[in-house]
């Protein structure tokens, strides 16, 4: 089993969502996260009056991340899809991460592994 974790915009986020719940993989989980990549980012900082003031280099992004757990078999085709719908060939497109997952556990019914998923 593998968690695949995707750190992207808040729309791209949607798009491949109703994209991997087409596929057959409508389970995920999500949350917002808050943070910066390598890339430099500047903005303009005005005071309340609309005067200009200091230009910052680094700042606070917003994005989404997305996690799914997954058989190993399943891998391959969710991360083809998420690349298909996320790649705009732009600063900040985001990441995918994966992982090892070595087991699951169902609360409800104690089903291990693959067929907890």
């Amino acid at each position: 089993m593998k968690r695949v974790e995707v750190v992207v915009g808040n729309i791209d986020a949607f798009i491949i969502l109703e994209a991997l719940k087409k596929a057959g993989f409508p389970s995920y989980m999500s949350s917002t996260i808050r943070g910066r990549g390598k890339s430099k980012r500047s903005i303009v900082v005005t005071s309340e009056h609309g005067t200009v003031g200091d230009t910052i280099e680094e700042h606070i992004v917003d994005k989404v991340k997305l996690e799914f757990i997954l058989d190993d078999g399943d891998v391959n085709k969710v991360v083809s899809i998420i690349m298909d719908k996320a790649k705009n060939s732009a600063l900040g497109d985001g990441k995918i991460f994966i992982s090892d997952i070595h087991d699951v556990i169902r609360i409800r019914s104690g089903e291990r592994g693959n067929r907890a998923i």
